[in-house]
């Protein structure tokens, strides 16, 4: 995983927050090996609904779906085969970006021993909450790179972790 810092996601914790029972954000807050709690800005609501259908929380067919299947439902349906192929050979997840627009961007690490792939190894690069997805689906372990850490906390002051803890300014 190279020479750079990398902290591991202990937890991941997704979240809609509703109003009068109307959901009006999507919430997916990570939780870091060293206690720093990371939100992912602006996480793909669909990425968030399908964490919490996998862990039971809301209800399959959950009212403010759409009448169509996302690509995370489709995942979450494949076939125990297909399932198993795909995450056999995603070994790992590194959120290794943030803008300053607030895009969060994450590397998923694929490597393949399978005959049909002949040992093809890739590094594929998505949003964060769409890797977020995948490693949680796969049981798979998500790392943040402290350089992110930092950057955020330069774009977020007063978020309880800065200078002394070695990030920020």
């Amino acid at each position: 995983m190279g020479s750079r810092r990398l902290l591991e996601v202990d937890t991941v914790v997704p979240e809609i927050q509703r109003i009068d029972g109307e959901a009006v954000d999507y919430a997916l807050l990570l939780v870091l090996e060293n206690g720093i709690e990371l939100e992912v800005p602006d996480p793909d609501q669909n990425a968030v609904v399908a964490l919490l259908r996998m862990r039971g929380e809301i209800d399959v067919r959950y009212p403010e779906t759409q009448d169509y299947f996302t690509v995370y439902d489709i995942l979450t349906l494949l076939s125990y085969r297909a399932r198993k192929l795909l995450g056999d050979s995603l070994k790992y997840v590194i959120i290794d970006d943030i803008d300053e627009s607030f895009g969060m961007y994450a590397t998923a690490y694929f490597d393949t021993k399978n005959k049909n792939f002949k040992g093809i190894e890739a590094r594929i690069r998505m949003d964060a909450s769409s890797a977020i997805f995948l490693a949680e689906l796969f049981s798979k372990r998500i790392f943040v790179d402290e350089d992110v850490i930092r950057r955020y906390a330069r774009m977020m002051p007063g978020l309880g972790y800065g200078p002394q803890e070695g990030y920020g300014e």
